[in-house]
């Protein structure tokens, strides 16, 4: 009968010290996951927005697709840091032009962690709404995602330039 009281005190002891342990951290999310979520969203986000007229909805989803502390880098001007001076400026560009980039090419995607980066190029068609040529830029892009406590990728950091 002791030795049933000892084993018993034993194995009690070592379930409530399990019970005590921390707990393990999370997994790391899988990267080939990660980056189909990426592809998705982009796509997504580009067809959405390409699609809009209406300055403030195309806005709207622009800035979904950003972090609030997103920072835009564009050829020739300053960067454009936040929701609040990144709306004015994409409220300014739908209202006189429409965009696609039709053929987006993902040449990588790396993931570690909640950070990622995207490179990848396309061919932006740019049309003054008021009438006028067509413009056709070569790009290359290079952004840093964020993934957020939501679960969703937003681009913190967008760069790009003409392939001249």
């Amino acid at each position: 009968m002791r030795f049933t009281s000892s084993w018993v005190l034993s194995v009690s002891t070592l379930v409530v010290l399990q019970a005590c342990s921390p707990a393990a951290p999370p997994a790391e999310p899988d990267p080939e996951e990660a980056v189909q979520e990426i592809q998705a969203r982009y796509d997504q986000a580009l067809s959405d927005f390409s699609a809009e007229d209406d300055p403030e909805v195309a806005a709207e989803i622009y800035l979904e697709f950003h972090t609030e502390d997103a920072v835009l880098m564009f050829p020739g001007g300053p960067a454009i840091q936040g929701h609040e001076s990144i709306r004015p400026f994409i409220v300014d560009f739908v209202s006189g032009f429409e965009f696609s980039a039709p053929d987006l090419t993902t040449h990588e995607i790396i993931v570690s962690g909640d950070l990622a980066v995207h490179r990848f190029s396309a061919v932006a068609w740019t049309v003054a709404r008021a009438g006028g040529d067509t413009i056709r830029d070569d790009r290359k892009y290079l952004d840093v995602l964020r993934k957020g406590e939501d679960g969703e990728w937003r681009v913190a950091r967008h760069i790009f330039n003409n392939n001249r």
